[in-house]
């Protein structure tokens, strides 16, 4: 599928599935939904257009969370969006990574550093976690939170405390784009 099928941009920057079978595509030029029609034909719906797309998920109640380059974070619930800037005290509008943790804990990273969100409430964390261009996060499966960054390596949540792994510690980069969970966990 391409512009040329009607999506936003051919530059494609997040996708998901939700629970439903249809599939979210992030573009720098927008949101794109693929609805299945029939068989294997889709249906493009093409939605917050001209807007440069991050990062996307579903929380557990279905709702479809977009992160975006400069415009805060959309939540499409119920056929509505709602978004959450600066305006909304949101405290930053770039969104480098989204990411929902195993207690439904959104967790925010934006270029001035990392949020949560939970019960509708943002809680700011730049004072625990002293860095900043959070590319990637993930959970192990002893619940720790693991964050991947831009030039600072790699920084484990342990029961509170904070461990920072980079070069020194035998990573091959300080630059972590992504982390996944090996069958140990």
């Amino acid at each position: 599928i391409s512009k040329k099928n009607g999506l936003s941009s051919n530059f494609l920057t997040a996708l998901i599935q939700d629970k439903n079978g249809n599939t979210w595509i992030g573009t720098i030029n927008g949101l794109n939904l693929l609805k299945r029609s029939r068989g294997i034909e889709f249906q493009v719906e093409k939605s917050l257009e001209n807007i440069y797309i991050t990062r996307t998920f579903e929380d557990r109640e279905g709702s479809i969370w977009i992160g975006t380059n400069g415009d805060g974070i959309m939540r499409f619930r119920e056929g509505k969006f709602i978004t959450f800037s600066k305006r909304e005290d949101l405290e930053n509008d770039y969104i480098l990574c989204l990411y929902r943790d195993r207690a439904d804990k959104s967790w925010i990273s934006t270029l001035a550093g990392i949020i949560s969100f939970k019960n509708s409430h943002f809680t700011s964390h730049f004072e625990k976690f002293p860095f900043e261009a959070v590319l990637t996060m993930h959970t192990d499966s002893n619940h720790n939170l693991w964050f991947g960054t831009y030039y600072y390596g790699l920084y484990q949540l342990k029961k509170g405390e904070l461990y920072n792994y980079t070069m020194q510690e035998g990573l091959t980069s300080n630059i972590i784009y992504h982390l996944i969970v090996d069958r140990e966990g």
